[in-house]
Order: C-alpha cells, then sequence, then structure tokens
C-alpha cells in the first residue's frame, strides 16, 4: 500500500516485518478464539512442520521476506510462538525451580544467545534448528528465573524493548541517507552516527506513541458508547 503512494521500496524493506505479523496474527487469533484446544494441540504443530519443511526441501533457509513466502515464514514464526507459549504454560506448572536450576538455565541460555548471534544472517540450513534454539530460549527466560530473567526485568531493559522495534523499522533510512551524502566516510564513525539519530528518533517516535494510542482508543471508545446509546 505504501508503494502505491510512491514510497521508495527500498526504504520499505523493513516494514514486511509489520504487515506479515498483521495478517499473520489476525489469521491465528481467529482460529485460537474459536478452536484453541484443538489448534494448540493438532493444527499448529502441523501447519508449522508443514512450513517449516517445505521451506527446508524448497528454498534451504528463512532468509525470505517478500510475497507469499514472506507470509508463510511469518505465519510459522508466529504458530512456533503459540506452541512455545502453551509449552511454558506446562514447563511453569510442571516443573520445580530453585537457585541450581536457576544457573544452569543462565548457562544454557547464554550458550544459545552465543550460538544465535554467530548464526544470525547467515541464511543457510542451520535457521531451522536456530528457530527451535529461540523457542527453547524464551521458555527458559519465562520460567526459570536465570541471571538473564533478572536482567530483563530491569527498568533499562524495559527502556530498550520499547524503543528496539522503531530502531529496528528506522535504521533503513539512515543507512540509505549514510550511502548518499557520506560515502568517503569511514565505516565506525557512520555506524555509530546512525545508532545515535536512529536512537534519538526512535525515542521521539515511542514518546509519541506512548501518549497517542490512548487518546486514540479512549476516542474510538467513546464513538462506539455513544453510537450504542
Amino acid at each position: 500500500m505504501l508503494k502505491a503512494f510512491g514510497f521508495e521500496p527500498s526504504i520499505l524493506v523493513l516494514a514486511w516485518y509489520v504487515s506479515v505479523l498483521v495478517v499473520a496474527s489476525t489469521i491465528t487469533y481467529l482460529l485460537l478464539e474459536h478452536y484453541y484446544q484443538f489448534a494448540v494441540r493438532y493444527m499448529f504443530p502441523a501447519l508449522a512442520l508443514f512450513i517449516l519443511g517445505w521451506f527446508y526441501t524448497n528454498i534451504g533457509h528463512l532468509g525470505v521476506n517478500e510475497g507469499v513466502l514472506g507470509l508463510l515464514r511469518g505465519i510459522s514464526g508466529i504458530l512456533i510462538g503459540c506452541l512455545t507459549y502453551n509449552a511454558s504454560g506446562w514447563v511453569n506448572k510442571n516443573i520445580k525451580k530453585n537457585e541450581a536450576i536457576s544457573v544452569a538455565a543462565t548457562i544454557i541460555e547464554m550458550l544459545i544467545f552465543t550460538y544465535i548471534f554467530h548464526q544470525f544472517a547467515k541464511k543457510n540450513s542451520e535457521d531451522f534448528f536456530t528457530l527451535f534454539l529461540f523457542a527453547v530460549l524464551m521458555i527458559s527466560i519465562f520460567n526459570f528465573d536465570s541471571y538473564l530473567t533478572r536482567a530483563f526485568n530491569m527498568p533499562l531493559s524495559g527502556f530498550l524493548g520499547k524503543i528496539s522495534f522503531p530502531m529496528y523499522l528506522n535504521q533503513k533510512i539512515f543507512i540509505i541517507l549514510a550511502q548518499k551524502y557520506l560515502p568517503g566516510v569511514s565505516f565506525w564513525p557512520v555506524v555509530l552516527c546512525i545508532i545515535l539519530v536512529d536512537f534519538i528518533l526512535s525515542l521521539c517516535t515511542e514518546r509519541l506513541t506512548a501518549f497517542a494510542v490512548p487518546k486514540v482508543a479512549a476516542g474510538c471508545r467513546k464513538l462506539m458508547k455513544e453510537e450504542k446509546d
């Protein structure tokens, strides 16, 4: 839709995530709303295996973000997320926690983080194993009170979490501008400049969103209430 209004396609390369997230979340939400138990126990595992199996056989990696393939990749990610949430609930109810488990979980989580960062953006068959490890990582962080869990619960982590998404979406604009207007500048000064400007803009975006969204939601609720009356 944004391309139809003349926006530069290269700037929108990261926006695929938003559109896919909206469509994939809508589909899975409707299925969960009406068929929760059947979807989580049977439908989602089968669909996730089918989609990921097709990607593994025909493409060999998960680095696809365009068209129907990008949508399928997003749907498979949402499905894995739903299954991870369900598995996390089971772990929380059935596995006891203590300090020894927290320490062991911290070690395992650090190893998984190291592997994920090492594997990042390589676009090969290890993408599928990385996805599985990411699910294990989420289950561990949410349930075993590891030292990483405690770090992520700090106010600073919450703040960084809020601005990380707008930074992800905004980065391409500054990369393109740097390539166009700073072609002769060395790598690290450009990178630091991009991070700084992206951080400032993303902070403004997050603050504006935090202010505007409640106002818009309240206005919509007021209009709906007036229509009912």
